[in-house]
């Protein structure tokens, strides 16, 4: 995937990721060929092929994007501890839910652990909280991302109806001693 600068690779990028969001409006996400993201997108193939390897490249750069905001929004934060943590986690995909309902309706939540994953370590050097040890041990930072991703999917499935701050007390309760 294009990582770099180029206005115009940026801006085709953005162009891919609006066209296969359409086109997820109307079709199946499997059934979403590369030919027709081109046409939806106005661009040629070979555009497609400088910028991304895969359909799924599309929404991964889409997801970065919005754990770049994610973390920008916890940058705001007074205390970045898992409280924090939690609640904008929470807030930041309540505002995001009509992708993230995408990804679910096309059976794509998995990129939403995905590349959350990627990102957290980086998140988590910003956090301290002493009395769970973040930072320091990956597997309570893997039980953060996959108890938060799935809370949210689940959240988004099932019962989007409970209040944001409900969920945070909810997570943050699994890791009360």
């Amino acid at each position: 995937m294009y990582n770099g600068t180029n206005p115009s690779a940026l801006r085709s990028q953005q162009w891919f990721s609006e066209a296969l969001f359409s086109l997820m409006q109307t079709k199946s996400f499997s059934k979403i060929t590369i030919k027709e993201l081109c046409t939806q997108a106005d661009l040629t193939r070979q555009t497609f092929y400088q910028l991304f390897s895969s359909k799924e490249d599309v929404l991964r750069l889409v997801l970065m994007k919005y754990y770049t905001a994610f973390e920008q929004s916890l940058l705001s934060k007074e205390q970045l501890d898992l409280r924090a943590l939690t609640e904008v986690f929470f807030h930041f995909f309540k505002l995001h839910k009509e992708f993230v309902q995408q990804l679910i309706d096309h059976n794509l939540d998995y990129l939403l652990t995905e590349q959350f994953t990627m990102v957290l370590p980086r998140i988590m050097q910003l956090c301290i909280d002493d009395d769970i040890g973040m930072i320091e041990n990956p597997h309570i930072n893997c039980s953060i991302v996959s108890g938060l991703s799935a809370m949210i999917i689940d959240w988004l499935k099932n019962d989007s109806s409970t209040d944001e701050k409900e969920l945070v007390r909810l997570f943050l309760q699994m890791f009360q001693q």
